[in-house]
This record gives C-alpha cells, sequence and structure tokens, in this order.
C-alpha cells in the first residue's frame, strides 16, 4: 500500500484506552492537535483505528494498515475500532494499538 510522500503517520501501544484518551484530550498534546487543521488536509475517511494485543507483542505498520482498511471497509468491530466505537478488550489482551495511518496528508 502506497500513500504518497507527504505522510505523517502516528503508530504506538498504549497500557489502556484511558492512557491513551488522557494524553491525546488532557496533557500538552491537546493544543497541538487542536491546530491540526494548520498542518494537514482534513479527511473524509477514518485515520486513526485502534485494536487490542495480548502483553508483549509488537504490532508492524502493515498490520495497523490492514486494520485501517478493515475499519474503513467494515466498520467499527472487535479488531478494528475508534474511541468513539469502542470494544472492550478479549480476556487475553492487555495492552491498546494505536495507529494513525494515512492520518491527513501534510500541506505543502
Amino acid at each position: 500500500m502506497i500513500h504518497g510522500d507527504h505522510l505523517l503517520i502516528d503508530f504506538s501501544v498504549w497500557e489502556s484506552r484511558d492512557a491513551l484518551w488522557n494524553y491525546v484530550y488532557r496533557s500538552a498534546h491537546l493544543p497541538v492537535i487542536q491546530r491540526r487543521r494548520e498542518w494537514f488536509h482534513r479527511m473524509s475517511t477514518p485515520y486513526l483505528v485502534m485494536w487490542w494485543i495480548e502483553e508483549g507483542v509488537i504490532p508492524t505498520l502493515e498490520e495497523g494498515l490492514e486494520r485501517l482498511e478493515r475499519l474503513r471497509a467494515e466498520g467499527p468491530g472487535p479488531q478494528a475500532f475508534t474511541f468513539r466505537d469502542f470494544y472492550e478488550p478479549p480476556s487475553a489482551a492487555v495492552s491498546v494499538a494505536a495507529s494513525r495511518p494515512p492520518a491527513a496528508e501534510v500541506r505543502k
């Protein structure tokens, strides 16, 4: 999957949905994301996807892109979800992976 030269990918693993939420919306990160329209084009399709992983697993970027495509094609479900349409973890999963692949193309 090719996305072009003007692409920013944010790919991370968090202990919980709350830990990720607190970082994104309750830290010094918030004023930065509030200005994202200055740097990025508005996306018409989902650009953030989350899924649960087992402890010690490091997901690949390819998996993140596949999960994003799944979310776009099928909508939210246990294998690919968002903050708004959240799914609780299966008993073996202890971390949430968050991927923002085509996270809006960088403005020139």
